[in-house]
Order: structure tokens, then C-alpha cells, then sequence
């Protein structure tokens, strides 16, 4: 969604991965360790599995780095982060898998931030975003981050229901999926 609606170019984007970073690479990317990725951006996204998020804040403790902190992980609140990497624009963001095709729907929230336009235009960049109070955020997850997991499995039994009729998969997949959309 960045480089589709020309916020960023590829120069622009640094990523760090603890795996798949040759693919990255190849993609275009330029690849960090994540000290040093944190040390040379403003913003940085820390879309990262709730078990291995302690991790790499304890790695960034104490270091200077990004003045903005965009947070996507569940039950992850901004609170906890505040005390590894202090003195920052904090955000944090439920999106959903819809956001790879652009239509996610994501929840933000702020906290000590001055201007939220960048924000909204990163995730708008991918989807909807509506703000809600962080006390909301983990309310929200059924009902944006998790629902699109529920609609596959509703949209897969009509596509194999259709199949056992006899209808081909790929037709069937093509016309649920459209009338899903």
C-alpha cells in the first residue's frame, strides 16, 4: 500500500526479519539488523508476534533511535512499550489480513503523538482506519483483526457446498469471494 499509493519508494523503507530476509532482498529491500534499523529511521513499525515483542524491545532498550513508534500486535499496550523505548510518538494499530489486497480495516490509537495525518495516510494507504481509545483496542479484535478468519471459513463452506452440486472449485471460489466483496 506505501509504494502503490507512492507515500514511500523502496529507498525509503528499511525492514528488518528474523527470517525471509533473502526474500526481501530480492523483492528490492533494503534488510537491517533491527539496532540498526531502529538507529536510521523516524518511524519505525514494530509488527511483530506478541510472544517475541519483549525481545526486541530489550534489544532496543536504551538505545537513541525512531522518534515514532507504530505498534501492531496484539495485547501489546502502549504502556508497556513506554518503558523500553521512552519518549516517543506512540501508535498503536489492529489491522487485518484484507490489508494485503487493500481493503483492511484498521484500529488506531495515539498516544503523545502531534500530528496524526502520517498515520492515517500509512493505514488508509492499505484500507479503512478509524480511531478508537486504546482502551478499546483489544475490544476491537473480533471484530476487525479476527472476523476476516471467520469469513474465509463461511465463504469455504459455501464454495465446497457449491462443489459437491457440482459446480468447479475455481468457478465457485470466483463467484463467492465477488459476492463476498
Amino acid at each position: 500500500g506505501l509504494l502503490d499509493k507512492k507515500l514511500f519508494t523502496k529507498d525509503e523503507i528499511f525492514l528488518a526479519a528474523r527470517s525471509n530476509s533473502d526474500e526481501l532482498v530480492n523483492h528490492g529491500f533494503k534488510v537491517l539488523d533491527i539496532k540498526t534499523l531502529y538507529q536510521s529511521v523516524d518511524i519505525l513499525i514494530l509488527a511483530i508476534k506478541p510472544q517475541g515483542f519483549l525481545d526486541v524491545l530489550l534489544e532496543l532498550k536504551g538505545i537513541e533511535g525512531a522518534k515514532r513508534i507504530i505498534s501492531i500486535a496484539a495485547g501489546i499496550k502502549i504502556e508497556f512499550i513506554e518503558k523500553y523505548l521512552r519518549n516517543k510518538e506512540y501508535v498503536r494499530v489492529m489491522p487485518n489480513t484484507p490489508s494485503m489486497i487493500g481493503l483492511g480495516a484498521n484500529a488506531i490509537c495515539f498516544k503523545n503523538v502531534s500530528s496524526k495525518q502520517i498515520y492515517f495516510d500509512i493505514f488508509n494507504s492499505i484500507g479503512l482506519t478509524k480511531e478508537i481509545q486504546e482502551s478499546q483496542m483489544d475490544d476491537i479484535i473480533p471484530a476487525n483483526g479476527s472476523m476476516p478468519a471467520y469469513l474465509y471459513s463461511f465463504a469455504d463452506a459455501f464454495i465446497q457446498s457449491s462443489v459437491s452440486r457440482g459446480i468447479e472449485y475455481e468457478t465457485a471460489k470466483e463467484l463467492v469471494c465477488q459476492a463476498i466483496i
